[in-house]
């Protein structure tokens, strides 16, 4: 995990944007979406060898309600140099 003091010092020395989302220690395969009224499996996968994708939220609390007891959150961090 990153220490945060140290990443708001690093923002606060240069005009870098740093953007933090919260994951969840998952990979969904598919995720069911409702077409005409009929639920249906939606294959979250693409791309050749691509096994699923990770849940992204905006905020911890988020990440948390998703994740609930039984599932980690790890925090990213996205450096937008100007």
């Amino acid at each position: 995990m990153t220490n945060k003091k140290t990443l708001k010092e690093t923002s606060e020395k240069n005009t870098d944007k740093v953007t933090t989302f919260y994951g969840v220690c998952v990979i969904e395969k598919e995720h069911d979406v409702t077409v005409q009224e009929t639920k249906q499996p939606l294959n979250l996968t693409w791309a050749d060898g691509m096994v699923g994708v990770m849940p992204i939220f905006k905020s911890y609390s988020a990440a948390k309600k998703y994740a609930g007891k039984n599932l980690d959150i790890v925090e990213f961090q996205l450096k937008e140099e100007e």
